[in-house]
């Protein structure tokens, strides 16, 4: 590879906001495209294999295994932790965290691991030259100091980087595995037919359960010395932590700590971003991402946007921020409650436009997670949690105990979702077995998507009227609807039409459900459904103005104003132009304007204005391409002073 191709720009990253010293920065390496090129080549041969190579407790950048799958283990193993009343079979959870893991690889080792697991010479010596071949210059106040080459260390920007690590971090599980194999570790189980689990990964994040005892912690420690001294590791014991069962004697926790050099005096609130399950999950538990939403829209100034662009933040940064957080836990009705008010008053202070509610949204996430178990019955997950709560049957069939975990919770509420949505599809008897599937998606294939617009039908149509395949049905007609070329603000009231039929006020339409304006509108020409969809926006804003506002608008004024802005609009808009093929320009705008009312014609008689005032016309007319502009200024004698 030519040196210039791997040559890298580190560019340092605060991580808090005064950062004083250089471990309060991260070092962000900027490959070059040609090298970025060549590297997703490799990582594309590479991913595919990983889920044959690597463990199945390391769950980060592995095809079909997801973060949460991790989350749900190690919240289940913590909950049997908590619960275990056994003095003598106490169990702990060892969180490790491990400083500049990146940085620290040692590259013998990653060779000797890609030779280990069965790849060829030739494909370690691609990889290899990528990782070793690396020239750095410090991007400092904006200029590049001298390039100096590495001897150890991935670059954190690199496509390759985070699957070679998987790599490094599967000599742990190896020394892991191999004290559990020799008897020397125990490792958990959540219940008695639940598969044993001695660590869990993810990238450099690790967890690791063992008995609580003076040997078994001796054990952990040599073997994570072990890795240590192989891989070029090392372990930040500041920062690690360690949670044991009630039931444990004080003085063998204070032993355990002092083996493992464990410092800090409570275990991590939080584990992969998520709060670390503790008894029961009140709405407390998730304030700090309540107060996260709170500062982020906070940080906006709301007075300055446009209803366009508070739309798109709402529902592009918004409304995703707790979206990791609801796809674990059923959270509190009264924390739901609190994201759509934040979200109402960033708004203006009303719902009804389209926003999600967080209640359904959070139904629908869980619902996934109660599909992935159908979907992949051989991932861990699947074994440690049908072990637990339902060994003997299917997911669909099971009734489940009483005394269940936070997380499980969570799943229940959302299999009562799924199994709404669920139906059989029918095999031929021969080759295709019977299977499971989605009703709502033609690809028999879950979506959130889908599964929050049952709930939503759920919800406001409890006698299942129009839910069977209303989604399907409906679909083409709301794709008409959303392309309808109008300015954004009319657009963001497409997103109420799905509300307006359910008004307290609407309650005659309430019972016919949305057909009658949707089938109606699906009759309109695109130009019809374009002044049908103004008409309503600005009927929207009288009605807002007489409820909320100063009650000034008028019927007349609004309809000048859409006279107005029809007029704007129909050169701008080249669907309509195509409808308006071999018209003049005037013929167009008052065949165009005949679609709301006649346009009375006033003689253009021009009056002057004030003393010592001056008077604008101004006159547009619209090209294909094109456009004119003509501008007359006169004073009030009517002498031109300035045309153009």
């Amino acid at each position: 590879m030519p040196d210039e191709v791997n040559n890298t720009s580190i560019v340092l990253i605060p991580k808090v906001k005064q950062p004083e010293n250089l471990k309060e920065f991260r070092p962000i390496s900027l490959c070059n495209v040609i090298y970025k090129v060549i590297s997703k080549c490799l990582v594309n041969r590479l991913r595919p294999l990983l889920s044959d190579i690597i463990s199945s407790t390391q769950s980060a950048f592995i095809p079909e295994r997801m973060i949460t799958d991790n989350v749900l283990i190690a919240f289940e193993s913590i909950h049997a932790i908590q619960r275990n009343n056994s003095p003598d079979n106490s169990f702990c959870a060892y969180k490790l965290d491990l400083s500049k893991a990146y940085d620290r690889v040692d590259w013998d080792f990653l060779e000797r691991a890609l030779l280990k697991v069965g790849f060829c010479r030739q494909w370690v010596d691609w990889i290899m030259e990528c990782v070793t071949t690396v020239k750095f210059s410090v991007n400092f106040n904006g200029s590049l100091l001298e390039a100096f080459s590495p001897t150890r260390g991935l670059r954190q920007g690199d496509p390759l980087s985070p699957y070679l690590f998987l790599f490094v971090a599967e000599g742990l599980s190896s020394v892991l595995n191999r004290e559990v194999e020799a008897g020397r570790l125990t490792e958990l189980k959540v219940c008695r037919r639940s598969p044993g689990i001695s660590h869990l990964l993810f990238a450099d994040d690790s967890l690791l359960f063992f008995r609580a005892c003076l040997q078994q912690a001796t054990v952990v420690q040599n073997a994570l010395t072990c890795f240590q001294a192989c891989t070029g590791q090392l372990l930040s014991p500041g920062k690690c932590s360690l949670l044991v069962g009630r039931s444990c004697p004080d003085a063998t926790v204070e032993v355990v700590k002092e083996i493992l050099q464990v410092e800090t005096p409570a275990f991590e609130s939080k584990y992969l971003g998520l709060p670390t399950p503790e008894g029961r999950m009140h709405a407390g538990r998730f304030k700090p991402t309540e107060e996260r939403l709170a500062k982020r829209m906070d940080s906006w100034a709301e007075k300055h946007m446009s209803s366009g662009a508070k739309d798109v933040l709402i529902k592009s940064v918004v409304q995703a921020i707790p979206t990791y957080l609801m796809g674990v836990f059923k959270l509190p009705a009264s924390t739901c409650e609190a994201y759509t008010m934040m979200i109402r008053d960033f708004w203006w202070g009303m719902g009804g436009l389209g926003f999600r509610d967080m209640k359904l949204f959070n139904q629908a996430l869980l619902a996934r997670q109660a599909w992935r178990l159908i979907q992949f019955p051989d991932s861990l997950c699947v074994w440690v949690l049908k072990a637990k709560y339902f060994p003997n049957c299917e997911l669909v069939d099971a009734v489940f105990p009483a005394e269940v975990s936070p997380t499980w919770k969570g799943i229940e509420h959302g299999l009562q979702l799924l199994k709404t949505g669920l139906i059989w599809r029918i095999g031929d008897g021969t080759k295709d077995e019977d299977f499971l599937a989605w009703h709502y998606e033609k690809s028999g294939i879950f979506s959130v998507r889908s599964a929050y617009r049952l709930a939503w039908l759920n919800k406001f149509h409890p006698d299942g009227e129009g839910s069977s395949r209303e989604a399907d049905s409906d679909r083409s007609i709301w794709r008409r609807i959303w392309s309808t070329p109008v300015p954004p603000k009319p657009r963001a009231l497409r997103e109420t039409l799905r509300a307006s039929w359910r008004l307290p006020d609407e309650r005659s339409l309430s019972k016919l459900g949305p057909g009658w304006l949707l089938g109606g509108l699906d009759k309109l020409s695109e130009k019809e459904r374009a002044q049908f969809l103004l008409v309503l926006w600005r009927a929207w804003y009288l009605r807002n103005d007489c409820v909320f506002g100063s009650g000034q608008a008028t019927v007349k004024g609004s309809t000048a104003f859409l006279l107005n802005l029809w007029d704007s609009l129909c050169p701008s808009s080249s669907a309509m132009q195509e409808n308006e093929k071999g018209k003049t320009v005037s013929e167009g705008r008052q065949s165009d304007v005949n679609g709301c009312r006649e346009r009375t014609q006033v003689a253009g008689v021009w009056q002057a204005p004030a003393m010592g005032w001056v008077k604008i016309n101004v006159d547009y007319v619209p090209q294909t391409s094109t456009g004119s502009v003509g501008i007359v200024i006169r004073n009030s004698e009517g002498n031109v002073l300035l045309t153009s």
